[in-house]
């Protein structure tokens, strides 16, 4: 398991309503990125859903909690499951979640999917925490 895992502070405040988890971040920008740790922050990353939230991994791939093995200390488990577009990196899994949670109401016409993407995740946004 990587010990280089965050997620962007849309993704955690919309993880945290669905989820219904305690905030242990205190505040913390929307547009910024928050550390987690996969063991102790896989229910909030929606462990127990269908579709878990998409995070940061190695500042190279977008992936679900659902993408690791939580039985073996959460390593990565979706080898073959990796698609890259326009230089991003993502899990099928991620694309989907992505799909579910943030997708509905975007204006096409402004925002292509890949944008959209890269900054519903932040990959060019500082650390929070």
């Amino acid at each position: 398991m990587t010990d280089n895992i965050w997620v962007r502070g849309e993704v955690l405040e919309r993880a945290l309503q669905v989820t219904g988890a305690t905030n242990r971040w205190g505040r913390f920008r929307p547009d910024g990125r928050v550390r987690i740790d996969l063991a102790q922050h896989c229910y909030v990353l929606g462990i127990e859903h269908e579709h878990g939230f998409p995070f940061v991994v190695d500042n190279q791939m977008i992936a679900t909690i659902h993408d690791f093995d939580a039985e073996n200390e959460f390593r990565f488990a979706a080898h073959d499951q990796v698609v890259t577009v326009d230089g991003v990196s993502s899990t099928r899994r991620a694309l989907e979640s992505a799909r579910v949670y943030f997708f509905s109401g975007v204006d096409h016409h402004t925002h292509s999917g890949v944008e959209r993407l890269a900054q519903l995740l932040g990959m060019n946004a500082s650390n929070d925490t």
